[in-house]
C-alpha cells in the first residue's frame, strides 16, 4: 500500500505486540512490490511438478518407495509436502502461503489486471460455492484415484488453474474473486486462519463489523477499516505500510481466539457445514481403506460390483457428517436447555458447531495428507510411530476443542438481527 497516510490518529493497541510485528510489518511493505516475481517461480514449480511426470513418464529415479519414479516424487511434493505445510503454516500464520506464494490465486489476480472487469456476479458470491467446490473436488480425487495417478492429478489441478484463471479473466480488477468465493481450499485455509496465532487489523477501525466491498485496495474485496474477521484475509501485504496511519497492521493473539469470539467475527453457516463435512470425509477416506470395509459397505447398500466404489465411499462421508452434525444439534439443546431463557438454540449451535475447528484441521491432516504419512513409513519410520504422531495430533486437537467450548462466551439474545445467526459470507 502507497500513500499518503490517513489523517485519522492510530488505534491506541496497534503496537501491543511489540517490535516483533513491527518487524514483520517492514519486511511484507518491503516484499510487497517483488512478490510477483516469487510467485512467478513458483507458478513454473507447480507446472513442472504437474507435468513432469505427464513429460517423462514412469522413468526410475531410485529404487522404490516414495522417490521411485518421476510420478512418485510428484505426488510426494503435492500430496507429502506441499498440502502439509501449508495447513500448518496457516495455522500460526492465516491464509499468508495464499497472498505470497499461491499461483493459482496470483495467475488469477493477474488475469484479472488484463481481463473484462466486470463486477463479480451473484452466483459466484453464493456462499455455498466454496463449500460446493471443496466437496466435488474431494469426491473426484476420491474417485479418480488422483494422489496417485499423474493424469487425474494433471487434469484436477489443471481444471482447477483453469477456472481460477478464467474468473480473474471475467471478474474483478486487480482482486481475487477466485480466492474468495470459490477456490475448493479456501475453506479449509478460512477456518485455519481463523485459529492462527497471526492476523492483520486496522489501525483505526471502523465500528458495524466486516463488510464486502469491490473498491478497496483489498484483493478479496475486505473493506479494510471494517475488518473483524480472517478468513478471506490473505496477509498478501498490500494493506500493509508501517509509517502510514491508515492500512492494516500485524498483530499476534491467542489461538483459537477469534472462534472463541466468532459471534462478533461474522459467522457462517456455511463454514460450521463445512466443518462438519471435513470430519465426514476424512472418515470416509480412513474407512474405506480398511480391508473388506468397502465391500461390506456396497453389500449393506445392494450395490452391484459394476457400479463405482465412490458410491459407499459418499455413503460413509454423509453417514459421519449427518452424526457429527446431529451432536453438535443435541448439545445445542442441551445448552440452551441449562441456559436462563432469553439463549437461543442456533447461537448454542454455532458455539458448538465452531469449537470443533481443530477436530476437522486433524482430520483433514490425517486424509489430505495420507502420502505424507505414507512417505515416512516408506522411509523406514516404524508403524508404532507413525500411529504415535497420529494419536498426538488427535489429542491434542481434542483438548484444543475442549479449550475451545469452556473459553467461549455463552451467547446472549439480542435485539434485531443476531449475526450468529445470519450465516453470511
Amino acid at each position: 500500500m502507497t500513500a499518503s497516510p490517513d489523517q485519522a490518529p492510530p488505534s491506541t493497541g496497534r503496537r501491543s505486540a511489540g517490535p516483533i510485528a513491527l518487524r514483520i510489518e517492514r519486511l511484507l511493505h518491503l516484499m510487497e512490490p517483488h512478490l510477483v516475481k516469487l510467485q512467478v517461480l513458483m507458478l513454473v514449480l507447480f507446472l513442472i511438478v504437474l507435468l513432469a511426470p505427464l513429460m517423462l513418464g514412469d522413468k526410475a529415479v531410485g529404487s522404490s518407495g516414495p522417490f521411485a519414479d518421476i510420478g512418485a516424487i510428484s505426488s510426494l511434493l503435492l500430496w507429502g509436502v506441499w498440502l502439509p505445510l501449508v495447513l500448518v503454516t496457516a495455522v500460526l500464520a492465516g491464509r499468508a502461503w495464499c497472498g505470497l506464494l499461491c499461483p493459482m490465486g496470483a495467475a488469477s489476480e493477474w488475469m484479472s489486471r488484463i481481463g473484462l472487469q466486470r463486477p463479480t456476479p451473484n452466483w459466484l458470491k453464493w456462499s455455498g460455492l466454496p463449500l460446493a467446490s471443496f466437496l466435488v473436488v474431494s469426491v473426484l480425487n476420491e474417485a479418480t484415484g488422483a494422489d496417485d495417478n499423474p493424469l487425474a492429478l494433471a487434469i484436477l489441478f489443471g481444471s482447477l488453474f483453469f477456472a481460477a484463471i478464467t474468473v480473474g479473466f471475467l471478474f474483478g480488477r486487480n482482486k481475487r474473486a477466485w480466492c474468495r468465493h470459490a477456490c475448493p481450499v479456501g475453506l479449509t485455509l478460512g477456518m485455519s486462519a481463523r485459529l492462527s496465532a497471526v492476523t492483520l487489523q486496522p489501525k483505526t477501525p471502523r465500528p458495524d463489523g466486516e463488510r464486502y466491498s469491490e473498491k478497496t485496495v483489498c484483493p478479496t474485496m475486505i473493506d479494510l477499516k471494517r475488518k473483524t474477521e480472517s478468513r478471506h484475509c490473505l496477509v498478501c501485504a498490500k494493506c500493509v505500510a508501517p509509517q502510514a496511519r491508515g492500512g492494516l497492521s500485524v498483530a499476534f493473539r491467542r489461538l483459537g481466539s477469534e472462534i472463541r469470539a466468532v459471534a462478533s467475527a461474522n459467522p457462517s453457516l456455511v463454514e460450521v457445514l463445512f466443518l462438519f463435512s471435513a470430519i465426514g470425509i476424512a472418515t470416509g477416506v480412513m474407512l474405506e481403506d480398511l480391508p473388506g470395509a468397502e465391500e461390506w459397505i456396497m453389500g449393506v447398500l445392494g450395490l452391484g460390483d459394476g457400479l463405482f466404489a465412490t458410491a459407499a465411499y459418499f455413503a460413509i462421508v454423509t453417514a459421519a457428517t449427518v452424526a457429527v452434525l446431529s451432536a453438535t444439534a443435541v448439545l445445542a439443546a442441551l445448552g440452551m436447555a441449562a441456559a436462563r431463557p432469553g439463549r437461543r438454540w442456533q447461537a448454542w449451535f454455532y458455539r458448538f458447531g465452531y469449537a470443533i475447528a481443530p477436530l476437522s484441521l486433524a482430520a483433514l491432516i490425517f486424509c489430505m495428507c495420507a502420502v505424507a504419512f505414507e512417505a515416512l513409513a516408506a522411509l523406514g519410520v516404524p508403524a508404532g510411530a507413525i500411529l504415535a504422531i497420529k494419536g498426538v495430533i488427535l489429542l491434542a486437537a481434542l483438548a484444543w476443542c475442549s479449550s475451545l467450548v469452556r473459553g467461549t462466551p455463552a451467547p446472549r439474545a439480542r435485539a434485531g438481527a443476531d449475526p450468529a445467526l445470519l450465516g453470511g459470507d
